[in-house]
Parts: structure tokens; sequence; C-alpha cells
């Protein structure tokens, strides 16, 4: 073979080869590129992956910022209501006090505990005690009762009532059953005398005392040697 017949093939050799190579570049270009379209996709798929992810949670956050402002402002406005309410206690606790202090005192005989107005005089809950063979004028005012161990007449200016060994005296005894008004003493007509034998504790008796005035008496307790009593006197 001459060398004019050998030259043709080796040029379509080498044509066949260098268009081999531009398909292999070419391959090689479009696997880049594809390689670069799939990494920006998935880049964007990520971002639009932590945005789905993050846009929520930052709209919570902003829920949860607007329900704390809510309950400070409702907090305040409450703590304003309570304020203006305590000034107003306030201020009714004043106008009391100075009610109070303008209230006049008691002067030195009035007595501080109310009774009724036609009540000439009454133990108000400390009994009277005495001893056997002593007598009570119940229309003194003194502080004892005008105690007086000298057994007497139960008549005007006289004692009241006497005890002694157990027996009480007293003008116009009527036993009752329960603690009466005057006009209850006043409506009794069982009159049982002047003297009462076996007193015991827990009787109760009206009477009258030595100016006439009307008498209750609740025997407290008794001995024969005294006698602790309740009294009341009306006018």
């Amino acid at each position: 073979m001459t060398d004019d017949q050998s030259s043709p093939k080796s040029t379509r050799s080498f044509r066949e080869t260098l268009a081999s190579k531009e398909v292999i570049a070419a391959l090689v270009v479009g696997v880049f590129t594809l390689a670069a379209a799939i990494a920006t996709a998935v880049a964007a798929n990520w971002i639009e992956v932590r945005q789905t992810v993050t846009a929520p949670s930052s709209q919570e956050l902003t829920t949860d910022v607007d329900g704390l402002q809510k309950v400070l402002t409702d907090t305040k406005a409450e703590n304003m209501r309570l304020r203006d309410q305590l000034s107003t206690l306030e201020a009714q606790s004043s106008e009391l006090q100075a009610q109070i202090d303008n209230q006049p005192l008691p002067s030195s005989g009035e007595e501080t505990q109310a009774k009724p107005t036609d009540v000439y005089r009454q133990t108000d809950g400390t009994p009277l005690e005495i001893a056997s063979g002593s007598c009570v004028d119940l229309d003194s005012q003194e502080a004892n009762w005008g105690v007086s161990d000298q057994y007497g007449y139960l008549g005007a200016d006289g004692n009241g009532l006497c005890f002694w060994d157990g027996t009480l005296e007293l003008r116009n005894i009527v036993e009752i059953a329960t603690e009466p008004t005057k006009a209850n003493c006043d409506a009794q007509t069982v009159i049982l005398g002047d003297s009462l034998d076996q007193v015991r504790s827990g009787m109760q008796v009206c009477g009258h005392t030595g100016d006439g005035r009307v008498a209750y008496v609740r025997v407290v307790e008794v001995s024969d040697d005294k006698l602790a009593m309740d009294l009341r006197i009306w006018d």
C-alpha cells in the first residue's frame, strides 16, 4: 500500500477520535450542569423548608408576646382598681373614726351599760353577797347597796331585804318562774308574805323595797351563812 492510500484513512480516524472527545467533553459539561442544577434545587428546597419551619415559631413567639402584654395591661388595670377601692375604704375609715372621736364620753356618774329607763338600780351581772344576819337597803345608791349587819325594819326608811339563817325577808314576796319585767312583777297576785324559808339557788322572787319600789331578786348561791343574789329595782 502506498502513502497516498493510507493518508485518507488516518485523517478519518483522527476526526473520529476528535469527535469522541467532544462528545465526552459535552457529557462532562452536561453532568456538571446537571449537578449544579440539582445543588441549586436542593439549596432552594432547604431554604424553603427552613423558612417553613421557622415561620410558625416566630409567629408563636409573637403570639406569646402579645398575650403577655395583654396580661400585663389587665394586671395594671386591676391594680389601679384595687388602689381606688383602698382609697375609698381609707376615706370611709377616716369618716367613721371621726364620728367615734366626736362621740361624747360618758360622765363619771353615767353607767356604760344600757338599761331600761325605768330601772332604778341593778347589779349588772355581778351578784351582791351578804352574810347571814345582814340587811340591804334596796333604795340606796351606795356602792355596797347600804349593806348593814343591823337586822332591822323592812318599811320606809328601813332595810328593804334581810337574810338570816337561810330565810329571806322582803315585803310582798312573790315567787316567779322566769326573769320578769316590772309589769310581770306588778301583775302577780299570789303573795307569800314578807318572809320566805327554804331559799334555794336559782329561786326568783318579786317584792317591794322600803320606799315602795318594785324589786326583783334572783338567788345565785345560798347557804345558812351567806346569800349571793342578782338584784333589779324599778322606779
